[in-house]
């Protein structure tokens, strides 16, 4: 009970002094808004949202394509009676594989269009590229596989697979099923007839707006085709049908790609980079309050009337450190929060995983400031150690920039800071389209071990020092 009447005294205190506001609350989001200005990412201002990230692969069997049987249903039952259709002549058949690869190139360009917006589409090539540095190994040599692996490493979020057959399905496709798509077996943008997979993991639905769009290109490709392969009926649509016909005798198109981002690596919310990152640093600068405080109470003599008391030194402790820890996770919570509200920060798939990083961050820095709490005798030691402390720790954990941006020898050191634990958990869980639960729980349980570690050694110190 001596433990709460302490801890409501000094949380009533905290609350009203305008420096812990300032310190914990303003200029963090003073930060986070001028990051977000000068990246041109702040809201209102012209800033892109995050893009959908895309693999398009094209897997389809271009040697079966003006083959023998080639014009026969796919799926028609076998009719021993019947011949196949003949084989088409070689002009003829280079002609068919130029328009099945030209048709794989305008989805991928439709998908990057202005008008289809918020897709990032690419080939597994290309994102292999781009994502060198995550990659973690070698993508299959089969287009198909390697974009559902890219899928199944959390690097892009959707694969959309041409398969082998998909040219001779949508070569021998019924004209009703194609035009008549909001009934049809096409209906709502389904392309499983035509051998077209979206692919989004084993848990995950694929994404509908993936599968309208992808829908919205394909089909009426393959309605122009079909279109212009009849004479007569070419004539409805004279200038697509040219179009198509020049393809015949031009080379295939080349598979346009998306321009990577300044600095290379995936499109990304600029805010779930530096909300995270100030946050965990201005958690820290609880260290400076904690400090303080201690200082001034030490100096008015309040800890000594209160060690001459029958209160117990450890319900003493507890009561001048619990407000700091509670202050620390409402500091936390009014960042992500507003982070949210007004800058468009994305949680993550599974944001209750968050919970546990902040519960076990802000035990840390309470620890830390107690630790130090202890250490320092006047404020110009706090000045100049704690604050000094902070922010070099800070700076090597990754709180200023991308840890990703940091020279691997400098990640290595970082990991024996909590920042970088904190920062590294909520990576998992904010950046990450399946995050691991696992890795999250690892990252509080170091935070939890820099915590016990502080919070000992700050009370031994707390209990032998004279006050």
């Amino acid at each position: 009970m001596s433990a709460l009447v302490i801890t409501a005294k000094d949380l009533l205190l905290l609350v009203r002094d305008r420096r812990t506001a300032a310190m914990l609350l303003i200029l963090p989001l003073s930060f986070i808004a001028i990051i977000g200005l000068t990246t041109g990412r702040l809201p209102g201002l012209g800033g892109a949202a995050p893009a959908v990230r895309v693999v398009v692969a094209d897997a389809i069997d271009y040697d079966a394509i003006g083959a023998g049987g080639f014009e026969d249903p796919p799926d028609a039952p076998p009719a021993p009676d019947l011949l196949p259709s003949p084989a088409f002549p070689p002009a003829e058949a280079a002609a068919e594989r130029t328009k099945a690869h030209n048709t794989v190139a305008e989805v991928l360009e439709g998908l990057n269009a202005k008008e289809v917006g918020g897709i990032r589409a690419d080939t597994p090539e290309h994102w292999a590229t781009i994502l060198d540095d995550h990659l973690a190994g070698s993508l299959p040599d089969d287009p198909a596989e390697a974009a559902r692996a890219l899928v199944d490493r959390g690097l892009v979020d959707q694969a959309v697979i041409f398969g082998p057959s998909f040219y001779r399905r949508a070569y021998t496709v019924d004209a009703d099923a194609l035009f008549g798509s909001n009934e049809g077996p096409l209906a709502n943008g389904n392309l499983a007839p035509l051998d077209v997979t979206l692919y989004s993991g084993d848990e995950e639905e694929p994404s509908g707006g993936i599968r309208l769009a992808v829908a919205g290109l394909v089909i009426p490709r393959l309605g122009r085709l079909l279109i212009c392969r009849n004479p007569r009926a070419a004539t409805a649509l004279p200038g697509a049908c040219d179009r198509i016909a020049a393809e015949a005798n031009a080379p295939p198109r080349e598979i346009p790609l998306s321009t990577p981002p300044a600095g290379g690596g995936v499109v990304s919310n600029v805010y779930d980079e530096i909300v995270p990152g100030y946050t965990v640093m201005f958690v820290f600068f609880l260290v400076n309050l904690m400090a303080r405080s201690f200082l001034y109470e030490r100096d008015l003599g309040t800890l000594r009337r209160l060690r001459t008391t029958p209160v117990r030194p450890t319900s003493i402790l507890i009561g001048k450190t619990l407000p700091f820890y509670l202050i620390s996770l409402a500091q936390t919570a009014i960042l992500f929060l507003t982070g949210k509200a007004l800058f468009g920060m994305e949680w993550g798939p599974r944001p209750w995983l968050l919970l546990p990083i902040v519960l076990a961050c802000s035990a840390a820095a309470t620890g830390l400031g107690l630790l130090v709490a202890t250490l320092v005798d006047s404020e110009a030691q706090v000045s100049a150690y704690a604050t000094s402390t902070v922010i070099l720790l800070a700076g090597i954990s990754g709180c200023f920039m991308p840890r990703d941006w940091l020279p691997e020898s400098v990640q290595t050191l970082s990991l024996a800071t909590p920042h970088a634990w904190a920062l590294i958990g909520y990576d998992q869980v904010l950046a990450t389209p399946r995050p691991d639960a696992g890795r999250v729980f690892e990252c509080a349980g170091a935070l939890c071990a820099f915590a016990a570690v502080f919070l000992a050694l700050g009370a031994w110190r707390f209990g032998r020092r004279t006050v």
